[in-house]
């Protein structure tokens, strides 16, 4: 089964002498040198394997291999830890992954695109892409709530999530509607995390403008940053295996109409790229981090128009997103006021828990590293 999990900041931690000690190699390694790669890599290692044993346990029966990658200022470093899901040889830093939820990013960061080129509105109406559902509770969501998750509509539809193992395995558009048809509508709430909204969202994208999505991103002009890290998967070979939560090796599925909602595939590269390029467009182009909505989570929980905000005692924002299949895992958290970055990815459905967060945590000093657009 498909789910999504967002890691809220830990408070009043007591932090241990390695985390320091980690800071401060980690600065070092960063400045311009000739070090040795594997060396500086190795050493990231050794740190990180500090971490798992004091403050993120991480059962490598579960989860036998995951993938880092960090990104500090204009630096990135990507090490890998234990072995791949047949636990045949060590973990692959170049393979590909499936990035479930986390494929929301992309199709938000398009959707922005559009919205800028005028291309589409916020406030159109589902009933005007699809007369179908006029007459039902949903003819009237706009664009925007099914960016937000704002839409109401839930996370499971009547007689449509019928696969207990994958819910969204194979599933078309008609049945989606359909099972708008048969589901009643319940209070709507500020947020509501369902994959039916984008996986609707991208759908009705592709009808407004004519062009498939693939196409959409092609024209994205300033998605050039990004371009390469869009990957869509056309065979098993482009994947590695993974394991499902009962620990069985699995393959990749089709998400047919959920595809830009669940089903997009990257590298450990790709989502570095896309970490990158978000920092570094500018807000008025790609401003996915606007219109804050209470997640019910925790209240340091925000949900925007593409991103997780998570604040806490600390001074700036991190924004996150996460995603998870039954055959893999994918984090991404960054900081664009210390331009930090950790990306975590691992072949398995259950993944790394917090870990790509308590990474992040260290890289920037227990959330007290100064922000680099100030004299703070």
């Amino acid at each position: 089964m498909v789910r999504e999990r967002v890691a809220v900041i830990p408070r009043n931690r007591q932090r241990r002498k390695h985390l320091l000690t980690f800071l401060l190699l980690f600065l070092y390694l960063v400045l311009p040198s000739t070090a040795d790669c594997q060396s500086i890599e190795k050493e990231i290692l050794n740190e990180i394997q500090k971490i798992l044993k004091h403050e993120v346990s991480i059962d490598t029966s579960e989860t036998p291999g995951f993938i880092i990658g960090i990104v500090e200022v204009d630096t990135t470093f990507v090490v890998q830890y234990g072995l791949n899901a047949s636990r045949s040889a060590k973990i692959d830093k170049n393979a590909c992954y499936s990035i479930g939820g986390l494929s929301k990013v992309y199709l938000a960061l398009l959707y922005q695109d559009l919205i800028n080129r005028n291309q589409i509105s916020d406030e159109i109406e589902l009933n005007e892409v699809y007369p179908s559902l006029q007459g039902t509770p949903w003819e009237s969501v706009k664009f925007y709530q099914l960016l937000t998750h704002s839409s109401g509509i839930p996370r499971t539809l009547r007689n449509v999530n019928t696969n207990q193992v994958d819910p969204f395995e194979g599933i078309q558009l008609k049945d989606i509607l359909l099972g708008l048809h048969d589901t009643s509508s319940s209070n709507k709430s500020d947020f509501l995390y369902s994959h039916y909204n984008y996986g609707l969202l991208a759908d009705a994208l592709e009808r407004i403008t004519s062009m498939e999505i693939e196409q959409l991103w092609q024209n994205c002009e300033p998605c050039t940053a990004l371009r390469s890290s869009l990957i869509i998967a056309t065979s098993d070979s482009c994947i590695t295996e993974g394991l499902n939560k009962l620990g069985k090796l699995t393959k990749r599925k089709d998400y047919g109409s959920m595809k830009y909602s669940l089903g997009l595939q990257a590298s450990i590269y790709d989502l570095l790229k896309l970490v990158d390029g978000i920092r570094s467009l500018d807000e008025n182009q790609f401003n996915i981090t606007s219109e804050e909505l209470s997640t019910g989570i925790d209240k340091t929980v925000k949900f925007s128009r593409g991103l997780y905000k998570l604040t806490g005692e600390k001074r700036y924002s991190v924004y996150s997103h996460s995603g998870r299949t039954n055959q893999h895992s994918a984090a991404v958290h960054y900081v664009p006021k210390t331009r930090t970055g950790v990306v975590v990815i691992s072949n398995s459905e259950i993944g790394t828990k917090d870990l790509s967060l308590q990474v992040l945590q260290m890289v920037n000093n227990n959330w007290k590293r100064k922000r680099i657009d100030t004299n703070e």
